[in-house]
Formats: structure tokens, C-alpha cells, sequence
């Protein structure tokens, strides 16, 4: 005999011979069933309530929600278009900074300054020079004339904090560039000013960055002629303030001499003296002696024997009275130019004659006449300094 096993319809689990109902999900194994409307259990179709919760088959209660507690902390979801924003803001302060940064190294840096320096020399731009100093010289600077030729080929060799002043305050900037054919090496010395530029941007300066032409007091030059500037001696000699470069030097107007213009290279390390070769002019002979004549003429008119300072003198035991000079003969004389003075000497000297009275009786007498030493030209005029042993 053969014993048929039957399953549930609803969810396919085995039921036993004779059951009303599956074991598992409740569904009658025979007739029509329907769902509790509250727990979804199944049920007979004729069943009015629900043998799981007790709810009413027709009307079933509603579920009641279970409130959830509130979380500590409530993460608030970011929309993206914020944080987009957000980026960008941080990036742009980035480059911003980044900007400044690069400015400041490359157009308000001590090289930038040095740079624009040496950019005035070139465009011969003395305002524009004097406005990278931290200080304008006292004495009014040499002007740049088409004759004067700046520096060339100027770069920056290195850049050093320097240990003077507080720190970052001074900056070394170390530079080579060529004077016509001849190469320099300097060192500028930048000082960080007060106050920003722009309210941003660090002010560098250069202090000193100028130098100078200078002739030794002890020299006989009277003066020199430098960019259409004559430059005259006191008792320093003759100094002129220059910016670097080379500049063409020839002697101020003088009655005696000449000279051809030479170049001298101004530098920022030490003065410059012109290496002028004086020579004497064609009229100097002429003047010197005009002047050795008048020098003598104004001796002869003298009353004394031995007169001080003259090229000539007598002396007498006897006390002289009516004493009169005059001159015979004038000196042969030598002018030479030695260096850059000029000397007088005499290839033959002159003759002066004396008469006097003494012991009641006229004498007369002689005296060469040693007119020898050097000239110089004071105020347009050849004065005569004697050498008077």
C-alpha cells in the first residue's frame, strides 16, 4: 500500500497524515486562508481572528512604531558644492602666498635693487640711480655725459646675510662686471628700511654705492675738467664724487700747461687719480719769464741792501742810506716742467748794481741775480716761488 506524502502550499514544508493546519506557517493544509493584516500570519478564510497576535482578521489594529532615540551626535551630511568651495578658497589663498612669496624674492629682493642699480648706470639715469640709496652723497655727484660709459656686463655672484645689525637687517650682495676691458669684483652692502612697501613687500637700500676721482693735495695740478665740470683743489686736493664707471679727465684751464684727456675708471672699492702726462705749453716759457722780470722790476724798487725775498742783495758793515737798485742785465732762465710742476732756473745769472752813501761817501756795488725755484698759476696770474737758501 502506497501512503501519498503532501506538502503546504504556502511554504512547502511536509505535512503529517490527518493534520488540519502546517506545522510551521499555520496555512490549513485544505480550503482557502488569508494574511493577518497586522502580523501577516496566515489564517483560515473563515477565520475572524488571528491565531497568532489575537488581532481581528477584519479589522486589524495598526503596528505602532517604535520611536528611536535621538543619537548623541548628529553628523550633518557636507553638500559637495561646499566643500568645492571650500578647496577653492584654501587654493587661492595658497597661490596668493605663493605670489607674494615669489615678488618679494624677485622685484623688492637686494639683488633686484643692485640690479636696478646698475640698470640706472646704464641709462645713465643719475635720479633713478640715487633713488637705490639709502643715503644721496653730500656732494652733488659727477654728471653722466655721453662721454661717460657705465659699467657693463654686471652680474649678481652671490647673496649673504651679514652678522652686522640686528638679524636680517643687512645683506652683502657680491657682483663682477667690466670697466672697459678691465674686469672688477664688489661688494654692496644693502640695508632693510623701515616700513613695508605696499604694506607687503620689504624695502632693501644701498648704502654708499658711489665713488670718487681724487688728486693728492701736494700736487701742482690747479684743477681738472671732468664732464664739463671743472673741479678745483683745496686742502684735501681735488676730490669729486663719481658713480662707477669711466669717465674722461683733462686738465682745467691753466697758462702753463696741457694735457691730453685720459680716461680713469671709477670703482666702489677706492679712489681714482687721472693719469694725466702734463705738458708745458708753447706760451709758458713766455709767461714765466714775464713774470721772473716783473718779480725782479718790483725787488729793484726796494730800499734796502739785502732785500727780503728778492733774487738779489749787498751787504755792508756801514749803515747805507739813499739806497737805489737797478737792473743791468735779467737772469738767462730754464723753464722745465718736472712731474706736474714747473721750475724756473738759469743758464746765466742776471746783474743788479747798487749805490748807496756810507761813511758819508757814495758807494756802489753788484750782485748777481738768482732767480730760481717754481711757478704756479694763482687766480689767472704765474706767481714765482724763489728757493732761497
Amino acid at each position: 500500500m502506497t501512503t501519498a506524502i503532501a506538502s503546504c502550499r504556502n511554504c512547502r514544508t511536509v505535512l503529517f497524515p490527518g493534520a488540519a493546519a502546517c506545522l510551521r506557517c499555520g496555512v490549513p493544509a485544505d480550503g482557502d486562508h488569508r494574511d493577518c493584516p497586522s502580523c501577516r500570519r496566515p489564517s483560515p478564510a473563515d477565520a475572524r481572528f488571528c491565531a497568532g497576535c489575537g488581532s481581528a482578521m477584519d479589522t486589524a489594529s495598526p503596528l505602532v512604531p517604535v520611536a528611536v532615540p535621538e543619537p548623541f551626535v548628529r553628523v550633518r551630511q557636507v553638500k559637495r558644492s561646499v566643500l568645492v568651495s571650500a578647496g577653492a578658497v584654501l587654493a587661492s589663498v595658497l597661490v596668493l602666498w605663493g605670489g607674494l612669496a615669489a615678488v618679494q624674492s624677485t622685484v623688492f629682493s637686494p639683488e633686484a635693487v643692485v640690479e636696478d642699480y646698475f640698470a640706472a648706470l646704464a641709462a645713465r639715469d643719475a635720479a633713478a640711480a640715487l633713488a637705490t640709496l639709502e643715503t644721496a652723497p653730500e656732494q652733488e655727484t659727477l654728471p653722466m655725459t655721453d662721454d661717460y660709459q657705465p659699467p657693463a656686463g654686471m652680474v649678481v655672484t652671490a647673496v649673504d646675510e651679514t652678522d652686522v645689525g640686528s638679524e636680517g637687517e643687512w645683506r652683502e650682495v657680491q657682483v663682477s662686471y667690466r670697466l672697459g676691458d678691465t674686469p672688477r669684483q664688489e661688494t654692496l652692502y644693502l640695508r632693510r628700511q623701515d616700513g613695508k612697501r605696499f604694506g607687503l613687500f620689504d624695502r632693501w637700500r644701498i648704502v654708499g654705492g658711489v665713488g670718487g676721482i681724487a688728486v693728492p693735495a701736494d700736487t701742482e695740478l690747479s684743477g681738472l675738467q671732468v664732464a664739463g665740470t671743472t673741479l678745483t683743489g683745496g686742502e684735501a686736493g681735488i676730490v669729486a664724487i663719481a658713480f662707477p664707471g669711466t669717465y674722461q679727465v683733462g686738465l682745467a684751464d691753466n697758462l702753463l700747461m696741457t694735457a691730453d684727456p685720459a680716461p680713469v675708471e671709477v670703482n666702489l672699492a677706492d679712489a681714482a687719480a687721472p693719469g694725466l702726462t702734463p705738458r708745458l705749453k708753447d706760451t709758458a716759457s713766455e709767461q714765466v719769464i714775464k713774470a721772473v722780470h716783473e718779480f725782479v722790476d718790483t725787488c729793484a724798487k726796494r730800499t734796502e741792501l739785502n732785500p727780503a725775498g728778492c733774487p738779489f742783495g749787498y751787504y755792508s758793515w756801514a749803515t747805507a742810506t739813499n739806497v737805489k737798485w737797478r737792473i743791468d742785465t735779467y737772469p738767462t732762465l730754464k723753464v722745465e716742467l718736472n712731474g706736474s710742476t714747473v721750475t724756473v732756473g738759469f743758464t746765466d745769472p742776471g746783474k743788479a748794481t747798487v749805490s748807496y752813501t756810507a761813511y758819508g761817501e757814495p758807494q756802489t756795488a753788484t750782485s748777481g741775480i738768482y732767480a730760481g725755484g717754481s711757478v704756479t698759476v694763482e687766480d689767472g696770474k704765474v706767481v714765482l716761488h724763489l728757493a732761497l737758501d
